[in-house]
């Protein structure tokens, strides 16, 4: 992320923060933007509040689909690891919302799970799997990113 331009002042959504491990690693680095962090899981939201506190991170417990970020445009958003956990059909709708908080300089950064590790997980180990995990291909992925005429950058 700092080789995109990840600085010290950089706004940040962090969409599925999970109990903050990247959250973590964000607050080594923007010291005076904010950060924005928001996921489903309130043990995971109070796991990350006990133990990352700074003025200027925010954490959320909420669905994304019904979220609103206090700060209206960010410098990034991320999505790592979230999608597969996402019903396909629902994509479009994600994108939708992210694009309303995304300026002409703004970055979307998604990473996904390789897909053919999922189905091998849900084939031979489907109890390492979460409820909704599904394999996410990046031609549906590209195609919902179209049709909601989102992002301005994607990496």
């Amino acid at each position: 992320m700092c080789r995109t331009g990840l600085s010290t002042d950089s706004n940040v959504l962090e969409i599925g923060c999970g109990i903050g491990t990247l959250t973590y690693l964000l607050l080594k680095k923007i010291r005076t933007g904010r950060i924005e962090s928001v996921d489903i899981s309130p043990k995971s939201i109070a796991f990350a509040q006990q133990h990352l506190k700074a003025a200027n991170l925010t954490f959320h417990t909420a669905d994304f689909l019904g979220f609103e970020p206090q700060y209206k445009l960010f410098d990034r958003i991320l999505l790592f690891d979230v999608l597969e956990h996402i019903p396909l059909e629902q994509h479009g709708r994600v994108f939708q919302r992210i694009n309303r908080w995304m300026s002409d300089e703004s970055l979307l950064l998604i990473n996904i799970p390789n897909p053919a590790y999922i189905l091998y997980d849900q084939k031979n180990n489907p109890a390492a799997l979460q409820e909704t995990d599904q394999p996410v291909y990046i031609a549906p992925l590209s195609a919902a990113l179209a049709s909601a005429n989102c992002p301005h950058g994607l990496l």
